[in-house]
């Protein structure tokens, strides 16, 4: 398994494991709460499995948010710029995006971008209604509400109001209402019906919005008895994946 280390901007990178005669390559967004994780989220079994089945992979990494310096603009544009350069330097029938966690919210926000540059969509336990999240992520274990503050640059607000009136503004599901994406670009969501950091309803709900607008959904899957951040390479998620790639 041969790996190639690009910069696509001075700062970042993406790893690409390229296989031959230049197949459809799948790129993973990796998770982290929108201000950690790696383009390393995604391990070198997940990659080898993929590669297996006749794809090309890559990882990246993109822009973290810190406090005061928000991303929610930029990290989306990794996204796109990463994607012109696996172009260029590769040249892949395809791009397969595939999102996981807040990898997911920004692969979304990416295709409602530029929809054109990506061939199918798989968006993986994310959040993609940030007016909702407020409700949904008061119970959780995790600090993934003031995550989502630090993105979207909203940390140092204090009234309640104005805080929720930008998140429904920044909301990659509010976005979609005013410029949906193409009814040709199929989309895979799947979320564990146990998770506890991002409640499933992020999902239902985005499945639902797309069904009744744009009906491009090529499936959901809400697995039972799992919770947050499973691998793409768990047998029950990986088999919806992979026929979902090879779906025409």
């Amino acid at each position: 398994m041969t790996k190639q280390i690009n910069l696509y901007s001075p700062r970042l990178s993406y790893d690409m494991f390229p296989a031959d005669n230049n197949p459809p390559c799948i790129l993973f967004v990796h998770g982290g709460g929108f201000v950690g994780g790696s383009k390393d989220n995604t391990n070198l079994a997940g990659v080898e499995a993929f590669q297996k089945d006749g794809f090309s992979v890559a990882r990246m990494n993109y822009t973290l948010a810190t406090k005061g310096s928000p991303t929610f603009r930029q990290a989306p544009l990794d996204v796109l710029n990463c994607i012109a350069n696996i172009k260029a330097n590769y040249n892949p029938s395809d791009i397969y995006l595939v999102g996981t966690s807040a990898g997911a919210t920004i692969a979304l926000q990416a295709a409602l971008t530029n929809p054109t540059v990506i061939s199918k969509l798989a968006l993986l336990y994310g959040i993609y209604d940030f007016t909702r999240s407020y409700r949904d992520l008061m119970s959780s274990p995790t600090n993934v509400q003031d995550m989502l503050d630090i993105y979207l640059g909203s940390d140092k607000i204090t009234c309640p109001k104005v805080k929720r009136s930008v998140a429904q503004l920044l909301s990659p599901l509010h976005i979609s209402k005013m410029k949906p994406f193409p009814r040709t670009l199929p989309t895979f969501i799947a979320h564990g019906a146990s998770d506890p950091v991002v409640n499933c309803v992020q999902s239902r709900i985005l499945v639902q919005h797309l069904i009744f607008h744009h009906k491009n959904i090529f499936g959901y899957k809400e697995y039972p008895k799992v919770g947050h951040g499973f691998n793409p390479t768990n047998p029950f998620c990986y088999t919806d994946l992979i026929g979902f790639f090879n779906a025409s």
